[in-house]
């Protein structure tokens, strides 16, 4: 609350009184007590904080590694983007950093797919079925020399005529091998060579290259000392017969031979070199004619297979190999080597097989498929002190790792994950819930992963990194979180699921911040159905949502949990609601209930109610009680959710009357009457299948109003999904780019959670771009919480007589606009002349001032009220503040500030003042008490302060109390009033006079209404 406070002795300065004061002020008239302001200005020092995408690696299989100089790694696939960065086909990654690169643009890579990549000659070759790049005509092969593309070749002779899979080096010569006949235009079968800007055949001009009765494949490529080995899909390496695999020495091709044959027996996908050993994978059952198993070793003393101590090599294909500290890892199609289990991925130390096991997750799973069939390990590569992995896959370890992942020999590491700590699924993302603490945030929805960390529907973020509740496999929970609330160290967390942990809990669950607890005994635990909030009410969790049974207690939509059994909320047979709840607080200490329903006990309740411990009350009175009315013929009224400001509990849903009063989807209720905030809110027509319309989330700190949902348009501002009511008016989230959070494709959105912090808001729901920029399922937004200074009308009194004046101020003025003033009401009563305005008969009048922009387009205006009467006397306003300072510690300290104003026509020589606190709420001996700086008695047994002083013209005295509040009272109503003791007469008493509710929250912590 901003107020100027005055000293008894301060005559002549202005007081400034905010407009959401004067809002307390106004009476059931609708008659403004003092100065008004209708129009504030933009906020600012507004910023997102986002999260990125959800994808931890790439969008789509990777097929190819290698590495530069410049200790990127470079890659190729069948994806689009990776780590948020749209690369078609082809990127780069910088470990150092944890981005990727795009290489050109995204426009001008090739317009087919990559197959192989090395560097040669500085270059960056790539390779695989393609016949552009950019804008230039490539056959199958083309190279980027870091700022251009360039093809291999003459003309319409670049390139090979058909599929490359593989690319080597040896010096200035640089190797191709696919499925192809021509290299430049001249026979080339399966390999060439390509060196001084000219195509060769490997071999003799008739006989060159590889051959096979159907079709010859050169899969990989591998030079050495003693020449180039060259394996894949063949029956002759020129005119010998070589079964999938030779040497070229150079002038002549070789077989590898074994006791009883050469080659291998099926197709060979990779090959390693190691001294004086020859590895190949790949699919076949057969090495030298002895039985090897998708993968051997061949020697000048022939063939042998990696058996170890089990069964010889993999159970399905392999693609890739590569050493890496000391050990040869496979990758590839299969789920076991030797008699082991191994997932995709294994290693061979010269003796014996193993797995790649984390925290007893075995390998890498998933793939763009079935999940058991189509998942692989394609390439493998050694750089930088880790071993990279690529492939088809979603999952290494426990981590998200989508299609790329490293392994340092002793953990998985998630690609791009720093730039990617959005929330992820393999369908719809919807964050639900958010429950703030001091060392981070629960979130909680539909979701699977968070950032690289599988979370299962919930998850814990530190400010750095997502963390699971629970180990390994037995995180999270089995489907979908709609509700989360913390009590002291316990997290109850409520939605739809069967189990938490690895415990069965039946819609709601209990995390203590180390494991998992069910709600009541396995038998008869939690809820039957949905759960969609939950409070602490007189020490109890109340629970509410779409059920009839609390554990075996009959309970409709509400129920309460008292730590050991569960309860129905009234009376048996007429114990809760007819339909369900949504949304859960507390106010003036009764329990607010809001959903969709008709009848709450046996009362009639339009979608709201109120329960006090004992009995449920409508909120309202008659037929119009509580929320009612929606234009739309597919979804009916309902409320959803709650949040308190100064004018009281703040209701959202989906309706357009609360009470008897027009309000689009949200609005105020004071414990007496309803009041719209402004326009409201809207958005889009009911979309079958899509978001809930409506209001779906709500949040407040002090005046200010946040509100999420399947949004559109607040007052008359356009919006994406979330808007702010700064107490005059409706705001977007905005800062330089675009406002509020939505899907970038154009789909359906909405925000569903919604929590404050100091300087700002977090917001979670279904989108993948927060202000423009890729944040998935959550973002936080920041601003100062402070409107710029709106423009207001100041004067001393607000009370004149007849032939008074009164000097005018104004503020809130750049100096760059023009301003007009005038009366704008009542000019009979009042005349302004400049800056002073003069009392000339009795009644009322207004003066407004509008600023104006260059264009004439006004763009600020304020107004204030001033009465005008014949006779002396005083117009004492009266109001009331609570602060708590630290509800943390044994004494919840409690700060109860009241102000009396003098607002005129005439000083108060003495004014008595008093005010009153329930008992119960505080405790006695603890209080102090303060008038004007001067210490005062504190209350006493009848819990009354009781005091006289001078209030001159324009003044305030502040009655400010300060103690410790009793933990176990529930809540507490504080009053004050003001009056002459002299002769004065006292003007419009009925603002001498307020009474402010306290709310306690029956959790032993005190929250002023502000929370």
């Amino acid at each position: 609350m901003n107020k100027i406070i005055h000293s008894a002795i301060s005559l002549a300065i202005f007081i400034l009184m905010a407009p959401i004061d004067l809002a307390h002020s106004t009476k059931a008239s609708g008659e403004p007590a003092g100065l008004l302001a209708t129009q504030a200005r933009a906020l600012e020092g507004a910023s997102w904080t986002r999260f990125g995408g959800s994808l931890t690696g790439c969008d789509g299989p990777v097929d190819a590694l290698t590495a530069g100089d410049d200790g990127m790694l470079y890659l190729s696939g069948t994806f689009r983007n990776c780590g948020g960065v749209e690369v078609p086909g082809l990127a780069s990654y910088d470990p150092k950093t944890d981005r990727f690169r795009t290489i050109g643009t995204p426009q001008s890579v090739v317009n087919g797919r990559i197959n192989a990549l090395t560097f040669h000659q500085g270059a960056l070759h790539v390779a695989g079925i393609f016949d552009d790049v950019g804008d230039l005509p490539a056959s199958n092969i083309a190279r980027w020399t870091g700022d251009h593309w360039e093809v291999l070749g003459d003309g319409n002779l670049n390139g090979v005529n058909g599929p490359v899979n593989a690319l080597e080096t040896d010096g200035d010569a640089l190797y191709v091998g696919g499925q192809f006949t021509e290299a430049g235009g001249q026979p080339a079968n399966g390999i060439a060579k390509y060196s001084a800007s000219a195509w060769r055949p490997i071999g003799q001009a008739g006989d060159n290259g590889v051959t096979h009765p159907i079709s010859a494949s050169v899969n990989v490529i591998k030079a050495t000392p003693e020449g180039l080995y060259v394996a894949g899909q063949f029956e002759k390496a020129g005119q010998l017969i070589t079964n999938n695999i030779a040497l070229w020495d150079g002038t002549d091709w070789q077989s590898l031979p074994g006791q009883g044959g050469v080659g291998v027996d099926g197709v060979v996908n990779a090959l390693v070199v190691k001294g004086t050993s020859i590895y190949v994978g790949g699919g076949f059952s057969a090495a030298g004619g002895s039985p090897a198993s998708n993968i051997a070793e061949w020697t000048s003393a022939g063939w042998s297979p990696l058996q170890g101590t089990s069964a010889n090599g993999t159970s399905r294909s392999v693609f890739s190999l590569e050493f890496y500290n000391q050990k040869l890892f496979v990758g590839g199609r299969f789920n076991t080597v030797g008699d082991i289990t191994a997932n995709y991925v294994a290693s061979w130390d010269g003796n014996d097989w193993a797995s790649v096991v984390v925290d007893g997750q075995n390998g890498l799973s998933g793939g763009t498929e079935s999940f058991a069939e189509s998942g692989s390990v394609r390439a493998l590569f050694h750089t930088n002190d880790r071993l990279y992995l690529a492939g088809n896959f979603t999952v290494a370890g426990e981590k998200r790792a989508f299609f790329l992942t490293s392994w340092d020999d002793n953990e998985w590491q998630a690609i791009a994950s720093e730039s990617q700590q959005g929330l992820g699924s393999f369908g719809l993302v919807d964050l639900r819930s958010i429950e703030r603490q001091t060392t981070g945030i629960f979130a909680g929805g539909l979701f699977a992963y968070a950032g690289g960390q599988i979370t299962n529907g919930i998850g814990f973020w530190d400010g750095t990194f997502w963390q699971p509740l629970g180990r390994a496999s037995e995180n999270g929970i089995d489907g979908s979180v709609e509700t989360i609330l913390a009590n002291g160290d316990n997290i109850y967390v409520g939605g739809r699921f069967s189990s938490a942990g690895s415990i069965p809990a039946s819609n709601i669950a209990l995390w203590d911040g180390g494991r998992w607890n069910a709600l009541g005994p396995v038998s008869a635990n939690g809820l039957d159905g949905d759960v969609f909030a939950m409070a602490i009410y007189n020490s109890e969790l109340y629970v509410g949502g779409r059920f009839s049974l609390a554990g075996d207690v009959d309970a409709s939509g509400i129920a309460r949990w008292d730590g050991a059994r569960w309860e129905p909320v009234g009376p048996t047979g007429e114990n809760g609601v007819d339909g369900a709840v949504f949304a859960l607080d507390i106010y003036q200490g009764d329990l607010y209930v809001g959903g969709s329903f008709s009848r709450a006990g046996d009362i009639t309740a339009n979608n709201l109610a109120r329960w006090n411990g004992t009995d449920w009350k409508s909120v309202g009175d008659g037929q119009e009680n509580g929320v009612s009315e929606l234009s739309s013929t597919f979804s009916s009224p309902a409320v959803t959710a709650f949040a308190h400001s100064p004018d009281g509990l703040i209701v959202g849903g989906r309706f357009e009357k609360a009470g008897s009063v027009a309000a689009r989807n949200i609005a105020s209720w004071d414990g007496q009457q309803w009041k719209p905030l402004g326009g409201g809110v809207d958005g889009p027509d009911f979309v079958p299948f899509g978001p809930q319309q409506g209001v779906l989330s709500l949040a407040s700190k002090g005046d200010f109003i946040f509100a999420g949902g399947n949004l559109d348009q607040a007052g008359d501002q356009a919006i994406n999904n979330v808007a702010l009511w700064n107490g005059f008016e409706w705001v977007p989230l905005a800062t330089e780019s675009e406002d509020g959070v939505r899907m970038a494709s154009g789909a359906a959105s909405n925000v569903s959670a919604l929590s404050v912090t100091p300087d700002g808001v977090w917001i979670g729901g279904s989108f993948d771009l927060a202000g423009g920029k890729a944040s998935e399922g959550i973002a936080h937004f920041t601003h100062n919480l402070t409107p710029a200074e709106p423009l207001t009308i100041q004067a001393l009194q607000t009370t004149l007589l007849v032939d008074q004046a009164t000097e005018l101020k104004l503020t809130g003025i750049s100096g760059e606009n023009p301003i007009a003033l005038e009366v704008s009401e009542g000019e009979q009563h009042c005349s302004l002349q400049n800056l002073t305005l003069t009392a000339q008969s009795e009644g009322r009048c207004i003066v407004t001032a509008r600023e104006t922009d260059a264009d004439g387009n006004v763009i600020a205006t304020a107004s204030a009220v001033f009465r005008i009467v014949t006779e002396p006397g005083v117009n004492l306003v009266v109001d009331i503040d609570v602060q708590q300072t630290d509800a943390r510690v044994s004494c919840q300290s409690l700060t109860v500030e009241v102000f009396v104003t003098n607002q005129g026509p005439v000083d108060a020589p003495q004014v008595r003042a008093t005010t009153s606190l329930i008992q119960g709420l505080l405790d006695e001996t603890q209080w102090s008490c303060e008038i004007n700086n001067t210490p005062c008695q504190p209350p006493t047994g009848t819990g009354v302060v009781d005091t006289v002083f001078p209030i001159p013209i324009g003044s305030t005295a502040l009655i400010k109390l300060t103690g410790c509040a009793q933990p176990d009272a529930a809540f507490a109503e504080v009053s004050a009033a003001a009056s002459p003791t002299d002769d004065t007469p006292l003007l419009f008493a009925d603002e001498a006079q307020v009474v402010r509710y306290l709310p306690v929250n029956n959790d032993g912590l005190f929250r002023s209404r502000f929370q």
